[in-house]
């Protein structure tokens, strides 16, 4: 596998499972918002225990626990960083969903809005700003960590790295170093570019 690759195959990990993540905990925070759940005695719970259960145990665990199941690749490292997503973002969206003010929405229940105008109407112009700035930071902290779990066989350039370790062939490893250095700080400038932009 060359560097280029390696680094292709960590971005496209970072992304869908970022992607997937995010699209999963949209339902899940509403789920797991006190005062918008279906249901505050099944589904309330079981929402937070998911978002509990994915942040309870750390990514790099994930990471080892999936490569023992379905082997060395790019599935494990997904996996491990949609639920390190669901975690995060699952969380962060619900609490931002029990800050709204309830009012504009108990006005829309009043004139017999259902569940889902009163979401897109009532709810989401009140966090989508947040929302916005949470899913940016998190594809921030889920491209770092992507090039990180590869190390445990998670694949893209932690497993690259891990290869060039295992040759002692330090010249490719200072080489990837330094360019998981600039990628993250690029990372890190162009997620700032975009907070400010939408701000």
């Amino acid at each position: 596998m060359s560097i280029l690759k390696a680094f292709w195959e960590t971005f496209q990990i970072g992304f869908l499972a970022s992607l997937i993540g995010t699209i999963l905990s949209i339902p899940l925070a509403w789920f797991a918002a006190y005062n918008m759940t279906p249901s505050r005695k099944i589904i309330y719970p079981l929402a937070r225990f998911t978002i509990g259960l994915s942040r309870a145990i750390d990514i790099l665990i994930w990471a080892i626990l999936f490569t023992h199941i379905f082997g060395f690749g790019p599935l494990p490292g997904i996996l491990a960083l949609l639920l390190s997503t669901i975690g995060f973002a699952g969380k962060l969206f619900s609490e931002e969903v029990e800050g709204i003010r309830i009012g504009p929405v108990e006005a829309m229940q009043a004139t017999g809005a259902g569940r889902i105008q009163v979401m897109y109407y009532g709810v989401f112009p009140q966090i989508k700003m947040a929302w916005i700035g949470i899913t940016i930071y998190n594809w921030d902290s889920i491209f770092r960590s992507a090039t990180i779990i590869g190390y445990v066989g998670a694949g893209g350039v932690g497993a690259y790295l891990r290869e060039t370790i295992g040759f002692m062939d330090y010249h490719k490893t200072g080489a990837i170093i330094i360019s998981i250095i600039l990628l993250v700080i690029f990372s890190e400038l162009l997620s700032a570019y975009i907070r400010d932009k939408i701000k």
